[in-house]
């Protein structure tokens, strides 16, 4: 039996929105390529740019130089950045995307200001005047435009490139702009140098023999010096209109291209993953290092030429100490995505775990909450790290992994303690036992293991998962291990090594709201056949019913909502009393599965439709079947009453949709709609309406019991499969097996609203007064989902559970139960 305890405080639930938030700490880095990086003039930034295919992370980021310190995100381009300009006082960015737009923005605030859109294809380069008057922005769609800074508008468009305009730099007095262009298949390897005064091309410079990829030029405006798929340097005189000579010696295409301000040094970088350092007098190779694991984008040197920034597709962001060439830092932060983050006991430290397929940041981060700096990188894993925890003596970190092994840290040297395999796939959690002696780690072999951390050895192996376990904890007494998944809740006795419980998620099909919004019953799905009647506005488990021998098809609330009714695969009608929580009678006559039930208004009569090809009418005071109604030549499938208790409305698999009279018992009408079959039908609560959904996603609607339909409402893609109207006939909702609830005007006969990505749209019930209108919809498991229909709002979705099963966990272990909560109720 579990034990009564006092609940233990819960640790602070640390997520990378609070460390920024309250910290302002950044554990993230760049999670795709780094394609563009600059140093500010005033030399306390460092600004970079990512993109790349697979990864959503199309942002810039701050960094303060010298600490790396991460201070910022800009988010806003929808693609790649490409390029990046910053103001000759530091204040502002202009980013280029390959989205086709510039956005400018505040580095201060750390606000966009801007858009400039007129590119038609991806901005490759930016550069912008000395005065900060003019944005000059180069792009594949073969033209330089020139944008003012002030109206963040175009001004002109320079055109007569053959190919992408690929680089850009101005001359310090502003009067010239150089273009380095290329693009696949073009001859035009060029340089072109436009006047900006007059805005005409004056000439080129031509020796290249591939794309022109970057272009730089010294302080004396004259000498220039660029860098091509080629794989050369050039060096060319602005004045004299000449070339000055070739850099040969990178073995892939040269991708940026930094001069020193006494103009006696040029820097590269390239797809060969090093970064030259080049004699422009000597025209020789003076150094090579070699860093970043993948081809280096850019780089950027500080204005007093004391810092050398590298950007890789590697993800990283490099600085060096130059000319020594020295690694002075790597900017700190996880390159993929973060599973884990801890804290140690005083929380000053925070430990963070990382890694994801196809990312090879399979790291955990050690950092300092009080500084903002990372104070080390662990790494020994293979795969990604699904989960840490520290010892409460803050001595020990221990990590999970998707390489199936559980590794222990040494917080003082942050060196291995050891490794414990035997999980034979991905182990996705684990938890500590309050004595630092005992962990368990649940994985996707489905089981659950404990270890002993004193010894390194694995003491038990706890099996009955159906799949892979997700999350897990030991109780705060060390006695009991509660693990779940998707669809189970284990606990087991950690000192005897048994089984507690092993209780399995509910899913729910039909369900039914009462019309006094009191109760919500549902119809579990499992094996147990029963029905979970949940309360509302306690929020509740009112009362389960475990004792029905069939499935349950249909339920009807009475008007009054005293009582429901439930249909069964075994061919009865069971009627339930709400306030004595029992059974009170059974109808017996149909001859096969009854499919759908409705009761009238003046809560007299039961109707019911049967596979059996019947729609009965039973008499709920004398509890007999008093009429049969056949016609139909294949199952009906759904039922309805008009609001005058008058007539009742069939729907078939025979593709007909009929009317009977009630008083004279027998049909009186056959409505005709569109071809097709009938999935769902519905009725006006005031007055004549039929609305029918069909298997093609189309509704039909009648406002008369003969003829052909008169509207058509078209914008499900699939079947219709639950309608409904609200109790002013104003309303009409759908779902359906395009995912979707849509929410229909009737008077104008037209959608109104469109709720998506729904998960089970199969069964749904509809519930409204004068103040609002609620459709209820089962959808993942344990839980019925709820649309607010007058606001189009989405609200919390109700949990449903078995109150018994976990009651005890409730009471005694308020910490397990809350994990519970979070993962599985």
């Amino acid at each position: 039996m579990l034990n009564p305890i006092s609940q233990q405080a819960l640790t602070p639930n640390l997520t990378e929105v609070t460390l920024i938030s309250k910290y302002n700490l950044y554990i993230k880095a760049h999670t795709a390529a780094i394609n563009c990086i600059a140093i500010t003039p005033d030399q306390n930034y460092i600004i970079s740019g990512s993109g790349s295919m697979g990864s959503d992370d199309n942002t810039l980021r701050i960094w303060s130089l010298p600490d790396h310190i991460q201070i910022g995100i800009l988010k806003g381009h929808t693609d790649f950045i490409k390029a990046i300009a910053i103001t000759s006082d530091s204040h502002k960015i202009v980013s280029g995307s390959s989205d086709s737009t510039l956005r400018i923005w505040s580095l201060q605030n750390m606000t966009n200001e801007g858009i400039l859109i007129g590119h038609k294809s991806e901005i490759n380069c930016i550069s912008i005047t000395s005065d900060s008057v003019y944005i000059i922005s180069g792009s594949s769609d073969n033209t330089i435009r020139i944008w003012r800074f002030d109206t963040k508008s175009q001004e002109i468009v320079l055109t007569g490139h053959r190919s992408s305009v690929n680089s850009l730099i101005i001359t310090s007095d502003n009067h010239y702009a150089i273009a380095g262009c290329g693009s696949y298949g073009s001859e035009d390897n060029n340089l072109r140098v436009w006047n900006l005064e007059t805005k005409e091309q004056e000439y080129g410079l031509r020796g290249h023999t591939d794309y022109v990829r970057c272009v730089t030029i010294g302080k004396n405006d004259d000498l220039v010096v660029s860098g091509s798929s080629d794989k050369s340097i050039r060096l060319w005189s602005f004045k004299e209109r000449k070339s000055l000579g070739v850099l040969e010696g990178h073995t892939g295409v040269v991708t940026c291209i930094v001069l020193t301000s006494d103009m006696e040094f040029v820097y590269s970088s390239s797809w060969d993953f090093t970064i030259r350092l080049w004699s422009i007098k000597n025209k020789t190779l003076i150094n090579t290092i070699r860093n970043h694991k993948n081809i280096i984008t850019s780089i950027s040197l500080s204005s007093n030429d004391k810092y050398l920034v590298s950007g890789s597709w590697d993800f990283s962001l490099k600085t060096y100490s130059v000319p020594e060439f020295n690694l002075y830092k790597t900017a700190p932060g996880h390159n993929s995505d973060i599973n884990s983050i801890i804290s140690t006991s005083n929380q000053k430290t925070i430990i963070t775990g990382s890694g994801a397929k196809g990312f090879e940041d399979n790291s955990i981060r050690v950092w300092d909450l009080e500084n903002r700096t990372e104070k080390t990188v662990i790494k020994g894993h293979k795969g990604p790290i699904k989960s840490l925890a520290i010892t409460s003596d803050d001595l020990y970190i221990v990590s999970v992994s998707d390489d199936k092994s559980i590794q222990i840290w040494n917080m003082s040297t942050f060196k291995s303690q050891g490794i414990m395999k035997g999980h034979t796939r991905e182990v996705n959690c684990l938890s500590i036992g309050p004595d630092n002696n005992i962990i368990i780690t649940g994985s996707e072999d489905n089981t659950l293991r404990m270890w002993n951390l004193k010894t390194l050895t694995q003491e038990a192996v706890f099996s009955g998962h159906t799949s892979g376990v997700i999350n897990c904890r030991i109780s705060y007494d060390g006695i009991f291990g509660v693990s779940v998944n998707e669809s189970e809740i284990g606990v087991w006795d950690l000192h005897a090594k048994t089984q507690e419980i092993m209780n399995k998620s509910i899913n729910f099909n039909t369900i039914a709201v009462s019309p006094d919004k009191k109760f919500l019953i549902a119809a579990m799905s499992d094996n147990s056949k029963s029905i979970m009647t949940w309360d509302l506005i306690e929020n509740k488990e009112y009362w389960v019913f475990c004792g029905n021998s069939s499935y349950i098809t249909s339920f009807c609330f009475s008007k009054k909502s005293d009582f429901f009714a439930s249909g069964h695969r075994d061919k009865n009608i069971r009627i339930w009393d709400l306030e004595s929580k029992s059974l009170v009678f059974c109808f017996s006559g149909h001859n096969s599965i009854v499919n759908s039930l409705c009761i009238t208004y003046d809560n007299k009569l039961l109707i019911s439709g049967s596979q059996d090809k019947s729609v009965r009418i039973w008499d709920l005071e004398k509890r007999e079947n008093v009429i049969v109604l056949t016609g139909h030549n294949q199952t009906v499938n759904c039922v309805c009453v008009s609001y005058d208790n008058m007539f009742v409305i069939s729907e078939s698999s025979d593709k007909t949709i009929r009317i009977w009279s009630i008083l004279d018992k027998k049909e009186n009408f056959r409505i005709k709609g569109i071809e097709g079959i009938v999935n769902a039908i519905t009725v006006g609560n005031i007055s004549v309406i039929i609305m029918a959904g069909y298997d093609d996603g189309n509704i039909c609607i009648w406002n008369s019991y003969d003829g052909n339909y008169d509207v058509l409402l078209k914008g499900h893609s699939d079947s219709i499969k639950c309608l409904c109207i609200s109790s002013d006939d104003k309303q009409g909702v759908s779902s359906s097996l395009d995912m979707t609830v849509r929410v229909w005007d009737l008077e104008n006969r037209c959608q109104n609203f469109i709720f998506e990505n729904m998960i089970n749209p199969l069964y749904g019930c509809l519930i409204d007064d004068l103040q609002s209108t609620y459709f209820y919809i089962p959808d993942k498991k344990n839980c019925i989902k709820v649309f607010n229909i007058k606001e189009h709002l989405e609200e919390p979705c109700l949990k449903l559970y078995c109150e018994s099963k976990v009651s005890r966990i409730k009471q005694n272990y308020p910490e397990l139960y809350e994990m519970l909560n979070k993962f599985f109720i």
